[in-house]
């Protein structure tokens, strides 16, 4: 079967009420930091092959990180037993420029932390979905849109940070990079390391790459079915070291994954309760709290639904 050709990854003219459906209503602000940017566009990553040098790479991440210095020990990021992705540097060469906007990494800040804030909107605990003008790619204020729009997730942009949005108050402090403890089993020497720690809110340089490798195969596999992914790789953005003073660890390279998005569309917030929806009007039963019950409240409710 033939693939569809590229099309634009655009969304038609939108109003107030088609942002709020398709992309959420809860307001987040960005700020710009020390760092850089690069493309990273379908067909620019490829899997590699298992050389020697590559294993050690992956075995020395499985291990920790005592190699960046003794406080770095018990310091873990997630990390499959397999090669990195491969960069294709003629085809991040063949890109096109990325908007002025993404071409620096983007950190969620609270209200008045910077003269130079962008409006966004939430997207998870670490993610936040930018709108961009499609023809200048300036960013747009999800408040104030009225035309043609490409909305961009950034995934790894912090976690929300001391502060309100919207009237809620928020937990994490500036730069929303808590460190918090994990269970974590050395795959190397099958014990457990009881002091080991994570670093939250934020993607790194092999997830980010990874992430956009797996999205781009996915967009790939749908395309012959008249069928398209919901997002497609734009780039990885890096934390320059140092970024911040609070910056925890900061010899640990952080990045934030960059996609284009034709929605917000998660396990958690959309998919779930829409199976529980679906679920209550299918079975017999089956109360708002998505468990069966035979209590009288049980029946009342799965007779409303």
């Amino acid at each position: 079967a033939a693939s569809l050709p590229t099309a634009p990854y655009t969304s038609p003219q939108l109003d107030q009420t088609d942002v709020h459906i398709y992309f959420g209503s809860m307001r987040v602000l960005m700020c710009p930091v020390a760092g850089d940017a690069s493309a990273r566009p379908a067909g620019s990553l490829r899997p590699q092959e298992a050389a020697p040098e590559v294993v050690a790479l992956t075995r020395k991440r499985l291990e920790g990180h005592g190699h960046l210095g003794a406080e770095y020990a018990h310091v873990y990021v997630p990390c499959v037993p397999a090669p990195d992705p491969l960069v294709e540097e003629r085809a991040v060469a063949a890109a096109d420029p990325l908007p002025a906007v993404l071409q620096r990494p983007l950190l969620k800040v609270a209200e008045g932390h910077s003269k130079e804030q962008i409006p966004a909107i939430r997207s998870g605990g670490r993610a936040a979905i930018l709108l961009l003008d499609a023809e200048s790619g300036a960013p747009v204020d999800p408040s104030a849109v009225a035309g043609q729009v490409q909305a961009v997730r950034l995934k790894g942009c912090g976690n929300y940070v001391a502060g309100e949005y919207g009237g809620r108050s928020l937990r994490f402090p500036h730069p929303g990079m808590p460190v918090a403890p994990m269970q974590k089993l050395n795959l190397m020497t099958f014990e457990a390391d009881e002091q080991a720690v994570e670093v939250r809110g934020v993607a790194f340089p092999h997830t980010a790459e990874r992430e956009a490798m797996m999205s781009a195969a996915v967009d790939a596999s749908l395309r012959p079915l008249r069928l398209t992914a919901a997002i497609r790789p734009l780039a990885v953005q890096s934390f320059a070291s140092g970024f911040d003073p609070s910056e925890p660890f900061p010899l640990l390279p952080k990045s934030v994954a960059v996609s284009t998005t034709l929605g917000e569309r998660r396990v958690a917030s959309h998919l779930l309760p829409g199976l529980l929806a679906a679920a209550r009007l299918l079975l017999p039963g089956v109360a708002a709290t998505g468990s069966y019950g035979d209590s009288a409240e049980s029946a009342a409710a799965a007779a409303a639904a």
